[in-house]
């Protein structure tokens, strides 16, 4: 299993001004003897403060894959085939969950080309993992971003928040606490920013569970 998760934020605002013109007509009827009505057009000039640059956090789904220990429950196997069996499990890589489908996966595709798959094989090796609770970075717009990993006591799951110094957006990782959940900022889709990846691991039901998240970080200007 590898070490837990951690957390950062960041975030980028910008300030606009633009110019509305609202015609508003105004109609004064004089009472002259022609009886004739003279129309003035009064034109105001309004200014309004343009939306502030936002975060955007999209999920772009998961990678699944996992190691069976079921073999331990095999009559048929004595301890000794057993012991081995499970050494040598324990120490590979988990495989890829429904391989015959990894082709109409454009992350698998993705992750295959990074050479973190290989022949329906999940390298862990490969995936070079950041264990720090708070941390920053700049994204492809210059801007300064912070990501920040917590446990929210309300959802009783992992968050991460990404924000500036004026906007914050607040994710719920699905995971528990007591899952593993690492984290690496890797270029799956080339373009923009590295999207921020995460690998969620846990052991139930004689099955250690190794889920690739990836979510894709913007600054909306």
């Amino acid at each position: 299993m590898l070490k837990k998760l951690h957390i950062y934020k960041d975030g980028s605002f910008s300030k606009a001004v633009i110019f509305v013109f609202i015609p508003l007509s105004i109609f004064i009827i004089s009472s002259c003897s022609s009886n004739e009505k003279e129309v003035k057009q009064v034109i105001f000039k309004v200014e309004l403060q343009k939306e502030h640059k936002k975060l955007s956090v999209k999920y772009l789904g998961e990678v699944t894959s996992g190691k069976s220990y079921a073999f331990l429950m095999t009559p048929a196997m004595t301890e000794a085939e057993k012991n081995k069996a499970f050494k040598k499990t324990e120490k590979g890589n988990p495989w890829l969950d429904r391989p015959h489908l990894k082709q109409d996966s454009i992350l698998v595709s993705a992750f295959e080309k990074l050479g973190i798959i290989k022949n329906y094989e999940i390298r862990l090796d490969k995936f070079i993992c950041q264990n720090d609770s708070i941390i920053s970075f700049i994204d492809n717009l210059g801007n300064k971003l912070f990501l920040k990993y917590y446990y929210n006591t309300i959802s009783q799951h992992l968050h991460f928040k990404l924000s500036n110094s004026m906007d914050t957006i607040d994710v719920d990782t699905q995971s528990s606490p007591t899952q593993n959940l690492d984290y690496a900022f890797i270029d799956v889709i080339p373009g923009g920013n590295k999207e921020l990846v995460f690998l969620d691991d846990w052991h139930i039901s004689n099955n250690d569970r190794f889920h690739f998240k990836v979510y894709q970080i913007e600054s909306i200007q």
